[in-house]
């Protein structure tokens, strides 16, 4: 892996201190007089009236535009700019997709003014076979006083093909990003980084939360979902409940690919399987060019990736935090360090090799400090054992990546597995392992190593016996005193 070249340190505080000297020391924000809605009742992309087109045209800042129920499917002529702030609601049964192979973006948001915010949800955006461009391209400078947000929320956006970001691809711009509930699948990057989303020059926080990104690829690029090239202070990107499957790059980063980062990035209750890449030392979840001076901190997630040879998680350490607490993570090389100059942790994880090591480190200068974790290999001149590890277990007796309850997979501890009740003792664990709310993640004597929690009776130890069982519309404990709690499970398959 190369690492990027640095570039000028840009601020969100600098630009907005720019901006405030330009309008006399005060920042002035639009604000729609009256927001209203806008119906459309044409499925045609013409001027023959209520098309998309003209109902966006003529609305204003601050407007929300939704669909009359004969409307299903509009296939679009050309792109569609978005000059200002709406919101586009499709309701849950509304498809935007493409009349030709032309090259454009379905929709394009440029706001005019700043300030302004875009929010699309309910709706399906998707590609045509041998069609080229982005769902949705935003580019609005880094020079706005006032930073316009975007929203995608229960959005659907497959099948799209571009150079870079084919599902959303966003160019200098200042303004938090949230991506919630959405599905992004088969899409392609084809010569560039980030074969569903590419977030170039941002300066605001990414939030991705309940979404799904399955056979995306960038095939001639890094991130085969997602690409961020620069993460700046103060910025972050908090990634939760979230499924990586099967995504592919040429470059780093088969699921996710962060050239350098300054800022937070937190990954929790997510579960990364499939992944894979071009490059055998490039990552196949996850690879971060190099931790500047920010921090990484993986959670309560599950990274179950089995290419051949290949790093799952590989990053660069020059002088920021990484930490890995509650996980689980399985393949051919899990964690690999090309520099480790910094703090790295390893808190009540597994890391599992499959016969090779389960920590690597190619340039150590500090020590990875690994506590009560179980590790497939023995300890190391650059592992520094703070209590309680495990070394050298082969098989941590893990049950198959499945749906084992929440909106995830997991790999349940199987009866047996030294995982039980041997994580770190007291501590802060979060409240619900990574299956999220009605998965306690203590149960038993203290918590278990790993991602998700589980207990098993113990033999002629007459220790109460607590244990999940899967029925019919929810999951049944049985607990010492008998006691019987219904606990209402959301299943679902993976995506």
């Amino acid at each position: 892996m190369t690492a990027p070249a640095r570039r000028p340190a840009r601020t969100v505080g600098a630009i907005l201190a720019a901006a405030a000297l330009a309008f006399g020391g005060v920042l002035i924000a639009p604000v729609a007089a009256h927001a209203a809605t806008a119906i459309v009742t044409s499925s045609l992309d013409d001027s023959s009236g209520g098309t998309l087109r003209e109902v966006i045209a003529a609305s204003s800042p601050g407007d929300t535009i939704t669909f009359d129920p004969s409307v299903t499917t509009i296939a679009l002529e050309s792109g569609i700019d978005l000059d200002w702030g709406v919101t586009i609601d499709g309701g849950d049964t509304v498809t935007i997709t493409r009349a030709n192979t032309n090259n454009f973006q379905q929709f394009a948001f440029g706001p005019e003014l700043p300030g302004q915010d875009l929010t699309i949800k309910n709706i399906t955006i998707e590609g045509i076979t041998g069609s080229a461009g982005s769902a949705l391209y935003a580019g609005y400078g880094l020079n706005n006083n006032q930073p316009n947000d975007i929203t995608l929320s229960k959005v659907v956006i497959r099948n799209e093909t571009k150079n870079y970001g084919a599902a959303f691809n966003v160019f200098q711009g200042i303004g938090d990003i949230l991506i919630e509930d959405s599905l992004f699948e088969n899409n392609t990057a084809d010569n560039g980084d980030g074969g569903a989303l590419n977030f170039d020059s941002v300066h605001g926080d990414i939030t991705i939360t309940n979404s799904v990104f399955r056979g995306n690829a960038a095939t001639a690029g890094n991130g085969g979902a997602l690409a961020i090239p620069y993460l700046d202070l103060p910025d972050s990107v908090i990634i939760t409940g979230t499924t990586f499957d099967s995504n592919e790059a040429d470059g780093d980063g088969g699921a996710i690919y962060i050239g350098q980062s300054d800022g937070t990035v937190v990954i929790d209750s997510s579960t990364f399987t499939g992944d894979i890449v071009g490059d055998e030392s490039a990552g196949v979840a996850l690879a971060i060019g190099e931790i500047s001076g920010g921090s990484v901190e993986i959670v309560n997630s599950t990274l179950d990736e089995l290419e051949t040879g290949s790093p799952v998680i590989f990053l660069s350490n020059e002088g920021g935090t990484f930490r890995l607490a509650y996980s689980t993570v399985v393949g051919d090389f899990p964690l690999y360090f090309l520099s480790a100059f910094g703090s790295h942790t390893v808190v009540s994880s597994i890391i599992n090799g499959l016969g090779n090591p389960a920590i690597s480190v190619e340039f150590p200068d500090d020590p990875v400090v690994v506590s009560y974790s179980i590790l497939s290999s023995g300890p190391t001149g650059f592992i520094a054992d703070n209590g309680g590890t495990q070394f050298s277990v082969t098989d941590p007796k893990l049950g198959p990546l499945q749906d084992n309850g929440g909106p995830t997979f997991t790999r349940l501890p199987l009866a047996g597995s030294p995982a039980i009740d041997k994580g770190l003792p007291g501590g802060t664990p979060p409240d619900f392992d990574q299956r999220g709310a009605g998965f306690p993640r203590v149960i038993g004597a203290r918590v278990d190593v790993g991602a998700v929690e589980t207990s098993y009776p113990l033999a002629a130890t007459g220790q109460t016996l607590n244990l999940w069982i899967p029925i019919v519309g929810g999951v049944l404990l049985l607990g010492g005193a008998a006691a019987i709690i219904i606990n209402v499970l959301r299943r679902r398959r993976l995506g």
